[in-house]
């Protein structure tokens, strides 16, 4: 079924890249043994010899430009000079993008435009062609380039060929030429005049920045007066287009496209600079850069910033009075109150700017100036320039400490402001828990207000309940958003990830994507799972967090792994997932070293738990033999891993945070808001420890309502998946029985009941150590120096209850507890095992009509060395 394009931006990125079948089916000549090479067909331009070459742009669309007219431009440009198609107007829709969507069957969702949406399209679609034209006279037309311009140009070691390409430079030698060449695609003079198309902007003083939103589409133009004299003030020194339906440069930021699709390496954050040519200097060293150009950081630059999930900022301002002066305004005016968002400083000295800086002394020099939070220059600030005692200032800047939501941050601000101010940490600290608690009593009494207005009205008018409820969700909603707080938030905890890596002082590098699966689970289980309630159980210590963690990095690995997609074609809602990891026994600083460990293992074996929690404590890496291959799995693995949270695939929740199903149905909530085509996945570790129903004494039955509440209320409701770990009463022994397991689990009979899925986690290595053969050596110690502390379990998932697809047998797994890994056994690792293990596990691997000594004997003769020798773990 051919697919229906809805969004026009992605339309016109399709059309675009049909322009060499569009002029082959025009019957453009083609050029003889010269890929992407064509005849002009500009009728004034006839030649003998192909001039017209076809490139792509920055988006990868396919581009043209004619050398022998020095015009550039895409299909629709050629469609107007080969067939008179119109450019702007409804008659573009009509006549020219609708022709184009017919000649190659493109399926578009053409709608009625309003006179706005008209206009927008005409004013986007002019500053496109102005933009084609601009760049190519810069870039091809060096001759008519004025001296000033030039000189500016080499000053700041711009290449107009290479950068006016990279960074959509331009240069207008004749404003009326410009003039007349859009003239003659059918554009009215006065209509260009009236949406800011003036000489004062395109003239040969000025060098052209021509400003792409985050998609690449033009909005607008910049320019540098290249003439400008600061002693004689003759005219300005930057101009811009002026605001119109799809310009206002408070609200955009330049280089920003560009700075979105360099990869996250060590310096992740984005530098904000002030000048055009700043971004441009940062973004050719790698750095990820975008500009103000000539106006301030404003609230909607936040918005804008939120939007493309981009929150971890640099301001890198000029070394100047006003650069300063800039740097305060935004810290107190524009970001006071944001949440959520991760600000450091960096000051140049005064007279630099950051083109200027890295022309001179290079990006390593700029990366070693410090990178201060927002909260530490404005204490140093305020205890340099005011003569505040050390009390009076701890009074006027602990308040700030309040506001951040992160625990970790606020401990570290409390001990800064105990060494600038020197006070006791204690005092500061505790300073700070009496400002929150005042603040969550009033934040409090304004929430049982809300639940108290919202009871009242239920039993004045019971059957408005459905907009009653939903008008006090809403208030509640407004009230953690005023307070900042609202837990519920995904950019929450993209933050936090920051917060947490950079607690652990780690560098981070960049690396390559290996996949990762549970293919052989995801086989036996593979049926459908909305409102599917899945519990796995097991004694304390047998990996059922481990084994969650590493399933739920199986599964958002295999979203990354386009060859994944097609042997999923049959279900592919776990393709388009975010999960909601709720765990009630560990904190968020305990989880997220496991998730890094189960992530970086793929690229050292050498990586541990410990080691990637706290890299740089000596005990942690004692083991490791190349450090530099383990810090680079871990940064890595952070770079995945918090790019699964920007882009919400991966939300985790702790007790601190809500430890009741409420707290996770608001979570999912807001997922479905955000995300509405999404599956989810809900996953709470460990069901036993949530605290609703707390007022029931019986256990059995406080459980019971705690597994029907979390079916029908959340699962059932919602159409989501659950996935819960659950313990096991004492005394499990050693047994296999999967009714003596169920029977295990405590409060049992009522999770079996309402659980869709049970499946247990038994490890006879856990049991009786001394006395089994499910055991494997860790694969990163050498075999002459494996000892007993070096086993790790062969731990078998046993089939309880399997209402998803019906199998009830067993799966078998690889633990590695210190690394925090979890690797299936595959029909080729049970050849290679003992023949203890190889016995126990041969049926569920094998068919019953499989030779088995057959297939250990080819296995065996393939194998080099000691094929018996217990080598097998998953490759």
């Amino acid at each position: 079924m051919t697919k229906v394009i809805k969004d026009f931006e992605e339309l016109k990125r399709v059309l675009k890249s049909k322009l060499p079948e569009f002029l082959d089916r025009m019957n453009v000549k083609k050029g003889k043994g010269k890929a992407n090479m064509y005849h002009s067909f500009y009728s004034d331009r006839a030649d003998k010899n192909p001039s017209l070459h076809i490139f792509a742009s920055f988006n990868n669309e396919s581009m043209y430009h004619c050398f022998s007219s020095n015009r550039t431009g895409d299909i629709f440009m050629a469609h107007n000079i080969i067939s008179g198609a119109p450019l702007i107007g409804s008659e573009f829709m009509i006549q020219n993008v609708k022709v184009l969507c017919d000649m190659f069957d493109v399926k578009y969702e053409f709608k009625p435009m309003s006179p706005e949406d008209i206009e927008e399209m005409n004013i986007r679609a002019i500053y496109s062609m102005i933009k084609d034209i601009v760049v190519t006279d810069f870039r091809f037309a060096p001759d008519n380039v004025d001296e000033k311009v030039k000189e500016y140009c080499a000053e700041r070691q711009i290449n107009p060929k290479e950068d006016g390409a990279d960074f959509s430079l331009g240069y207008c030698a004749n404003y009326e030429n410009l003039m007349a060449e859009l003239g003659q695609r059918g554009i009215d003079r006065k209509y260009l005049e009236k949406i800011g198309v003036k000489e004062y902007i395109f003239n040969p003083n000025n060098l052209i920045f021509s400003i792409l939103d985050d998609r690449g589409v033009v909005r607008g133009f910049a320019v540098r007066n290249c003439h400008f004299d600061k002693n004689n003030r003759i005219g300005s020194k930057y101009y811009n287009t002026e605001s119109n339906a799809v310009y206002s440069k408070g609200s955009i930021l330049y280089n920003l496209q560009r700075a979105l699709k360099k990869q996250s390496g060590k310096h992740s954050g984005v530098y904000i600079t002030e000048g055009h040519t700043d971004a441009i200097a940062l973004d050719k060293v790698g750095l990820k850069a975008a500009a103000l150009g000539s106006t301030k950081f404003t609230n909607e630059h936040i918005s804008l910033l939120q939007r493309v999930s981009t929150t971890d900022i640099i301001l890198l301002l000029d070394g100047d009075a006003a650069g300063i002066d800039n740097t305060a305004r935004t810290i107190t005016e524009v970001m006071e109150g944001i949440r959520n968002f991760r600000v450091r400083i960096v000051t140049l000295p005064e007279g630099e700017d950051p083109d200027s800086f890295v022309r001179k002394f290079g990006k390593e020099k700029l990366l070693m100036l410090p990178h201060i939070t927002a909260f530490e220059w404005r204490l140093y600030k305020l205890r340099d320039e005011t003569d505040l005692d050390p009390h009076e200032l701890a009074k006027q800047i602990i308040p700030l400490i309040v506001n951040e939501s992160s625990a970790l941050q606020r401990d570290r601000m409390c001990k800064q402001i105990a060494e600038v101010c020197d006070l006791p940490l204690m005092t500061v600290r505790k300073e700070v828990q009496n400002i929150m608690e005042n603040e969550i009593v009033q934040q409090n009494d304004e929430r049982d207000a809300i639940l108290d207005n919202m009871q009242k009205l239920l039993k004045r008018s019971p059957t408005d309940a459905p907009i009653i409820v939903k008008n006090a969700h809403v208030s509640l909603n407004t009230l953690a958003d005023r307070v900042g707080k609202n837990i519920y938030d995904l950019d929450e905890f993209v933050n936090e990830i920051g917060v947490i890596k950079s607690h652990q002082e780690g560098a981070s590098r960049d690396d390559y994507l290996n996949i990762f699966r549970m293919p052989r689970f995801e086989t036996k289980m593979k049926g459908s799972t909305s409102g599917k309630l899945f519990l796995i159980g097991g004694q304390p210590n047998t990996g059922k967090t481990l084994w969650l963690i590493n399933y739920i990095v199986g599964l958002l690995r295999s979203h990354e792994d386009a060859a994944w997609y097609g042997q999923r074609a049959d279900d592919d809602r776990f393709n388009n997932v975010s999960i909601l990891y709720h765990t009630i026994d560990d904190s968020r600083e305990e989880s997220i070293p496991r998730f890094i460990s189960a992530l970086a293992y793929d690229k050292s074996m050498e990586v541990t738990i410990n080691s990637m929690d706290a890299p740089n404590v000596e005990d942690n890496i004692a083991h490791v033999t190349n450090l530099d291959e383990l810090l680079s799995a871990r940064d890595w693995a952070y770079q995945k891993f918090e790019q699964w949270a920007k882009d919400g695939r991966l939300i985790i929740k702790d007790s601190k945070m809500g430890a009741t199903l409420s707290s996770g149905d608001m979570a999912i909530r807001n997922i479905k808001r955000r995300f509405p085509d999404r599956h989810i996945l809900y996953i709470i570790d460990n069901l036993h420890n949530l605290q609703d129903f707390s007022n029931i004494d019986d256990d059995v039955k406080r459980i019971k309502d705690i597994s029907l509440a979390l079916k029908q209320n959340i699962l059932v409701a919602h159409g989501i998946t659950g996935f819960c770990t659950v313990e096991y009463k004492k005394g499990q022994g050693d047994s296999k029985s999967r009714i003596t397991l169920n029977e295990l689990m405590k409060e049992s009979k009522s999770l079996e009941y309402h659980a869709n899925w049970v499946g247990h986690l038994v490890s006879e290595m856990h049991v009786d150590p001394d006395n089994t053969e499910m055991f494997f050596y860790d694969p990163a110690v050498p075999p002459e120096l494996q000892g007993p502390d070096d086993k790790c379990p062969i731990v078998s998932l046993i089939v309880g209850k399997n209402k998803v697809s019906g199998y009830k047998g067993e799966l078998h797994y690889y633990i590695l507890p210190k690394q925090g890994v979890a690797r299936e056994v595959t029909r080729t690792d049970v050849l290679n095992m003992s023949e203890g293990a190889r016995n126990k596990l041969w049926r569920y691997y094998f068919r019953k009509n499989e030779d088995t000594s057959k297939l250990l004997e080819e296995h065996r003769a393939s194998m080099p060395g000691d094929a018996n020798a217990d080598d097998s773990f998953a490759a």
